[in-house]
């Protein structure tokens, strides 16, 4: 694997690797690459110019946090939340993670384990109560700046406010996506 810097017209990185690439992608701090192969998954600091361990060898998948310093990883092994800058793995409130979500800053994470599912607060971390709707509910969606989320539902949509805890009902027919502007 060959990284570029665009600007300088220089290569700044070289990753070598032994089997086809399944996947590369950058985490939002820009400095740190998950590239994934047939055979392994390595976690790349670019600056460095050394692996980061993971503490699953070959996740199925994974999702960076927004602020880039941490990764969800999935496996048929386990799944965790990993701390990448410190090594260690952040404390998550389920014993199966199947479902997570994070808001725009990676304040605020929705995360579930089979059909549950549960927001909290990432910085405290406290779950936060939440007036979930009685039908099934489809998705959460954040907005830009972590001030509400959206919940989408066989019998509508509501945004609730993070700030204030309040909600509004923006749809009382079956919903399965909401957008924010």
């Amino acid at each position: 694997v060959q990284v570029w810097e665009i600007e300088t017209n220089r290569n700044i990185a070289h990753i070598p690797h032994a089997d086809q690439l399944n996947s590369l992608e950058f985490a939002p701090n820009n400095h740190t690459l998950l590239i994934t192969t047939d055979s392994e998954s390595v976690l790349w600091d670019i600056v460095a110019q050394q692996p980061i361990p993971l503490p699953i060898d070959n996740p199925d998948g994974f999702k960076f946090s927004p602020d880039g310093n941490t990764v969800a990883l999935y496996s048929s092994r386990g799944e965790m939340l990993w701390d990448f800058i410190a090594q260690q793995p952040v404390s998550l409130p389920v014993d199966n993670l199947s479902y997570l979500n994070f808001s725009a800053t990676g304040k605020y994470a929705v995360i579930g384990s089979g059909a549950e599912r549960e927001l909290w607060n990432l910085e405290i971390p406290q779950k936060l109560r939440l007036p979930l709707p009685v039908g099934n509910i489809y998705g959460f969606f954040f907005g830009p700046n972590d001030q509400y989320v959206g919940i989408t539902h066989s019998d509508g949509a509501l945004l609730w406010n993070l700030q204030n805890n309040s909600s509004v009902t923006v749809s009382d027919e079956d919903t399965y996506i909401l957008s924010f502007s």
